[in-house]
């Protein structure tokens, strides 16, 4: 029964996705033919924004100013092998959600992630045609996506999107300079990141959830955007 309540809720999850993807082409498309105004590419950014509650300190932080310890310390966390993956997960996301701020530079992004080892066991990949929720504002941008630790076996991953300007010449930036970028080491460093956000899984779910819901933490120029996404409860089987 629980196989079957978990495949129903993937099978859910992998619908709407198809849906979003499909509606955020034909937005991109718009854009891309110049039929979208600036109008409306600010209107959906303000709904887009609606959806979520603004705070100043990351949910992970339960609600408080702020992670305790230094990056550091959950450098070190996040390095270390020998903990569970959803801890190291926990870590990875806790640098971002705590330290990192849209507009931080390159070398900024060096003092938040001094250590940066456990990066190469995540897997950073282009996004310009995420599926799902759009988890960008439309403007000129390239799109990345970073999976933290990632698990086939999960149900809900951990994954940060981000977004850095793109190329003076136009045109997206390669996965190799966003390497370089949330390293510390990218030779411009004046680079500054736009957004970011951070997806996670709900901690407990809900009673009558078979798999828990989805968190997703919006970091902007408002400040910090919560959205809790449930699953098998508002609108799920």
């Amino acid at each position: 029964m629980q196989s079957s309540a978990l495949e129903e809720d993937q099978f859910e999850m992998k619908r709407l996705r198809v849906i979003m993807f499909s509606v955020s082409l034909g937005f991109v498309a718009a854009l891309l033919a110049g039929c979208a105004t600036r109008g409306s590419l600010e209107e959906y950014n303000r709904d887009r924004e609606a959806v979520f509650y603004w705070g100043r300190a990351t949910y992970l932080a339960n609600n408080g100013v702020g992670p305790g310890g230094t990056p550091e310390l959950w450098c070190k966390d996040a390095n270390d092998k020998s903990l569970k993956p959803e801890r190291r997960r926990m870590a990875a996301a806790l640098l971002f959600g705590g330290w990192v701020q849209p507009g931080f530079t390159t070398e900024k992004m060096r003092a938040a992630i001094p250590d940066p080892h456990w990066l190469d066991e995540c897997r950073l990949e282009a996004a310009e045609g995420a599926g799902g929720n759009w988890p960008f504002s439309y403007d000129l941008g390239s799109h990345f996506s970073l999976r933290l630790f990632p698990d086939k076996n999960e149900p809900h991953g951990w994954t940060i999107y981000f977004t850095l300007p793109p190329r003076a010449r136009g045109g997206p930036r390669p996965v190799h300079e966003a390497a370089a970028f949330i390293r510390g080491t990218h030779t411009d460093k004046n680079l500054r990141i736009k957004e970011f956000t951070i997806f996670y899984p709900f901690p407990g779910g809900c009673p009558d959830c078979e798999v828990g819901g989805t968190i997703e933490e919006a970091h902007g120029p408002k400040g910090i955007g919560i959205r809790i996404i449930p699953v098998g409860w508002i609108g799920g089987e």
